[in-house]
């Protein structure tokens, strides 16, 4: 398979059939309506030559070889998210680190420059 035209994004469709096990709700758990996630599973059935979920009732089960293709798909997503991911923002690290730059070299409180205003948990606006 050459990757160079494969869209990425199918396997995130992917991880959220086989997470959900219907369409309407894997479509908004990824904020896409239900006809581009039908869409995006005809094209992985086509990729995969499997059917990969097959209807049952309401549900969609997946079939061997999704369940097959389920482990590697979650594990190259997870080093995806890993890689670009950024730590979660906490407000409360965020005002330590702007009390210690406020406070200067000496240890002196300096306090914010004339004019400007600033907000708990608002990040800094102005260099110090």
């Amino acid at each position: 398979m050459n990757l160079d035209r494969f869209d990425l994004n199918l396997l995130v469709a992917f991880e959220a059939l086989i997470t959900e096990e219907q369409v309407t709700r894997a479509a908004r758990r990824l904020h896409i309506t239900q006809p581009a996630l039908s869409g995006a599973l005809a094209r992985l059935r086509t990729v995969f030559g499997d059917q990969l979920f097959v209807k049952d009732g309401k549900s969609m089960r997946p079939t061997l070889r999704a369940r097959e293709l389920e482990g590697p798909i979650r594990e190259a997503l997870a080093k995806v998210r890993q890689a670009i991911g950024r730590p979660a923002f906490k407000p409360e690290a965020r005002l330590r680190h702007r009390e210690a730059l406020r406070a200067g070299p000496a240890g002196r409180s300096r306090g914010p420059r004339p004019g400007l205003t600033t907000h708990p948990l608002i990040p800094c606006a102005y260099p110090f």
